[in-house]
């Protein structure tokens, strides 16, 4: 990828240095003011990862472990209304698990590879 350096200019923006990246708009352009420029871009927290905080909770990664993927699916679901948060999709889950690195199979049903789900009922029970 070139750059063209061009489009970069430092300037200063209500006593503030700045560097100004003029992408498709004229030199001639008016520089907008910092607090409309900080404005427009500010910075947002990371959205929290819920996926991440669910696999840490309900499951444990093991060799040779595979657990189906709808039940984790509906378990994730439950999880998320339990904590008032909203869920991703079926195909969001699936896409975030697979960027994640887990590989499913089909065999049978589908199935999350490398995976295991913990078993948070108490000793004895039924459930």
């Amino acid at each position: 990828m070139m750059v063209d350096i061009s489009t970069f200019e430092l300037v200063s923006v209500d006593g503030e240095a700045a560097l100004l990246i003029r992408l498709g708009r004229r030199a001639t352009d008016p520089v907008p003011t910092l607090d409309r420029v900080t404005r427009s871009f500010r910075v947002r927290e990371a959205a929290p990862d819920l996926l991440g905080e669910f696999l840490a909770e309900a499951t444990k990664a093991a060799a040779g472990a595979r657990c189906r993927a709808r039940p984790l699916y509906d378990r994730y679901a439950a999880w998320c209304a339990m904590r008032g948060a909203e869920r991703a999709s079926l195909v969001g889950f699936h896409r975030a698990m697979k960027a994640r690195g887990f590989r499913q199979i089909v065999s049978n049903g589908h199935w999350w590879i490398g995976l295991a789900v913990v078993d948070d009922a108490p000793a004895g029970s039924l459930l």
